[in-house]
């Protein structure tokens, strides 16, 4: 597929290893092995790039190559970072300055301070993905390229190094930095050197080979970048003045348009210059061409090129919030794109619904909502809505809160939201759902008005919703709230479920070996769940679960599946044969998606690595130090799940308890969600957090039951049912201090049992 502008736009990242250093490498077989990592690279599939530098390093090894060795590991930290895979890259780092403590002795100071810029800049970037979650992250990364500019200086000075593009290439990083940090000023003078650079070298229209190709990219790519940031900085005159020099037949580029759109908005926000039309019709030519490409290119693209589309394509909603006000139709149906339609493009009747034809399902006394996180004015994160009644002449935006803001709320337990959410404690969830002023934070008088009063409320959530059982924490609890994973759900036909047969399985043995082979494993999550071996421990209550909701069915029909037969291989082979497929297992939600900016995007979605279920085998596997990943590991991520068929499964039951593997964060919610329906589910249950066993068992046991009094039963109805029935026919002692006796209670009344699952999907 041709390379467009903005698939090099994220590239900031210092490839000068390919560039400046390339002839260090001989003629040899560790040359081909490098040739052929770099094409992985330059395809953006980063994690078999890095393991192919690794192999590469072993090469250089055994053939004394020093600075084969040493470019590799650099290498291999640039897929790291592409990834955001922060403790690979800091493996990385380690293993370059211990190979730099072992042979800087034997070599000359100019390959001794390459190798140090090397480290440095592996460090930067270490800092830079830190950046959320230390303190001194930015300026740690800003004293490390600081080194990398000291020791090019000195290779500049004592040597014949005059490679002005390996400082370029840093500096490109540095610019990242500083953006994404705010620092607009320092920013600006990166910028300004960046965009000279490459302006000295020119553009050449008439480009013939690949080199030259590249160097226009990287002057558009450069242009763009410095016109972003004198914008930032509301130098405007400046700013057009860029975007003039660049050759016409860059003006119909999609990036070209969507930065000429964001700049108009900015200096909007800024100076009140009002060209919010023109900045519209850039977004909207904008997102006519990448519909275009998704039409064409889509099914010829790689996964992973995929994902890249996905993301820029979610980079692109964010800007768009910004014409909230003025072009809410256009919002609402960049949405509907964006959560629904990229779901379904490879189905032959998947189709492009606006705004207009949700409405049009709409029934007096409903409503439609979407969710939506974003950055406004001084790029705070925020939390918003588009509302939609069936009086609606457009859909109504309303802005709810600020992210941190919420996350910092201090409930009445003293705990902020944000601990509680990710705390593994059914104290604090219940200190969550207990709050009486969270849910009008969340469900303010704004967006209550603008339901209209509806008796039935769909809603698709986004963000830190992804983590909330808002539909519980609706203050009029005579309205009913169901969630789907977006609105255009509202388009499906509404069957009755088809509950003759149905897959359960549990009990799963995760130490049983397995020689099985299973050729679609996912190395991304295999290599981050394997720390966390020794949590996938054995889980009793599961099997009593199966065993209950086995012998209540008495279905002939109905297959269970338990112990080491429990693998994610029986699970391919026959889960889209059940209408109803139940999955009673560990479940891991444990990836952080880095946001993007206007310079760096993210690169790959590593949340549907980061989130999955975990089946037999998966402890033997992670903890068997030569294990081939070409075997079956037991781990079906949600990037592996979204591959499978599961068109013929009706609903979905993901029993599956968060195993304290780290943050359960909204991407890893949403990635399980947004796997389930690229593989075809068409209803679902999952849980939020962990839940205990009985209390679980018990919830499902009413639940089919519901279903099975009632053939007809409406989903949300039964499960609904099963909720009220946990709370309240299950009955046990509380120590009561006052009395000193013991009082007889709902045992399972507390919001830590009834709201961990939630029903997503159902009409």
């Amino acid at each position: 597929m041709k390379k467009s502008i903005e698939r090099i736009l994220p590239l900031c990242l210092c490839l000068f290893a390919t560039i400046s250093f390339g002839n260090l490498i001989a003629q040899t077989t560790t040359d081909v092995a490098y040739s052929k990592a770099v094409d992985l690279m330059y395809s953006q599939e980063y994690l078999k790039a890095a393991t192919a530098f690794n192999q590469t390093q072993e090469m250089a090894k055994a053939e004394h190559d020093h600075g084969s060795y040493m470019l590799s590991v650099e290498a291999e930290g640039v897929c790291y970072y592409a990834l955001n895979f922060v403790s690979a890259l800091r493996q990385t780092i380690d293993k370059a300055e211990s190979y730099y403590d072992q042979y800087a002795s034997v070599v000359n100071d100019s390959t001794r301070w390459r190798w140090l810029v090397i480290i440095h800049k592996m460090e930067a970037c270490y800092y830079f993905c830190m950046i959320d979650v230390d303190d001194y992250a930015y300026w740690k990364a800003v004293d490390a390229f600081e080194n990398c500019f000291y020791y090019i200086s000195l290779l500049k000075t004592n040597t014949h190094f005059d490679d002005d593009a390996l400082a370029i290439s840093i500096k490109r990083d540095l610019l990242s930095l500083f953006y994404k940090s705010r620092q607009y000023e320092d920013a600006l003078f990166e910028a300004d050197a960046i965009y000279n650079y490459y302006a000295g070298l020119g553009y050449d229209e008439y480009a013939s080979t690949p080199e030259a190709h590249q160097y226009n990219l990287n002057f558009v790519d450069a242009s763009l970048s410095y016109a972003i940031v004198l914008a930032r900085c509301n130098r405007y005159s400046n700013t057009f003045n860029v975007l003039s020099q660049l050759p016409p037949q860059c003006e119909k580029e999609p990036t070209v348009l969507r930065t000429r759109g964001k700049i108009l908005m900015l200096q909007y926000e800024n100076d009140g210059v009002d060209m919010r039309d023109k900045a519209l019709a850039y977004y909207k030519e904008y997102l006519r061409a990448k519909k275009q490409e998704l039409n064409t290119q889509m099914r010829s693209m790689t996964e992973v090129q995929r994902e890249q589309y996905w993301l820029n394509m979610h980079d692109f909603l964010y800007d768009c919030c910004r014409l909230s006000d003025y072009s809410p139709e256009m919002l609402y149906d960049l949405v509907l794109y964006c959560k629904g339609y990229l779901l379904e493009y490879n189905k032959p009747k998947a189709k492009s619904y606006t705004w207009k034809d949700v409405q049009r399902r709409l029934k007096k006394g409903e409503c439609a909502i979407e969710f939506l996180q974003y950055y406004g004015p001084n790029d705070t994160k925020r939390l918003a809505a588009l509302v939609i009644t069936p009086n609606s002449a457009k859909p109504r935006f309303v802005t709810i809160a600020d992210i941190d803001s919420l996350i910092n709320y201090t409930l009445l337990s003293g705990q902020t939201l944000g601990r509680a959410l990710v705390s593994p404690y059914g104290a604090d969830k219940n200190a969550i759902y207990n709050d009486r002023v969270l849910p009008t934070l969340l469900w303010t008088r704004q967006l209550l008005e603008a339901t209209g009063g509806a008796e039935k409320i769909y809603f698709s959530a986004d963000g830190i919703l992804q983590q909330l059982a808002i539909e519980y924490m609706m203050p009029d609890s005579t309205r009913s709230c169901r969630r789907l994973t977006t609105t255009r759900r509202l388009m499906d036909a509404n069957k009755p479920l088809n509950h003759n047969k149905m897959m359960l399985l549990g009990g799963v043995d995760y130490a049983a070996p397995s020689s099985a082979h299973d050729m679609d494993n996912d190395e991304y999550a295999y290599l981050f769940l394997k720390p966390y071996a020794d949590n996938i421990s054995y889980l009793p209550g599961t099997q009593a679960e199966i065993d209950t909701i086995y012998n209540n069915r008495q279905s002939d029909q109905d297959l269970k599946i338990e112990g080491a037969n429990a693998s994610d291989s029986t699970f391919r082979a026959l889960a889209n044969h059940y209408p109803i497929v139940h999955i009673a297992t560990h479940g891991y939600f444990c990836g952080i998606l880095e946001d993007g900016s206007s310079l760096r995007a993210v690169l790959n979605d590593n949340s549907m690595s980061q989130s999955g279920i975990v089946f037999s085998g998966a402890q033997f596997s992670l903890k068997d130090s030569s294990y081939n990943l070409l075997s079956q590991d037991g781990l079906l991520s949600a990037k592996e799940l979204a591959q499978i068929s599961l068109d013929s499964v009706e609903l979905m039951v993901l029993s599956a308890c968060e195993t304290g593997l780290g943050y359960i964060t909204a991407d890893g919610v949403y990635g399980i969600q947004r796997a389930l329906k690229q593989a075809g589910v068409k209803a679902m249950i999952v849980s939020l957090w962990s839940v205990d066993d009985a209390a679980t068992a018990l919830l499902m046991t009413y639940f089919y039951r519901n279903l099975k009094e009632d053939k007809n039963a409406d989903l949300y109805d039964a499960f609904a049912k099963a909720r009220r029935q946990l709370m309240t026919e299950v009955k046990g002692y509380a120590f009561h201090p006052g009395s000193l006796s013991n009082k007889i209670v709902n045992k399972y009344a507390a919001p830590q049992y009834s709201n961990a699952f939630i029903l997503i999907d159902v009409q």
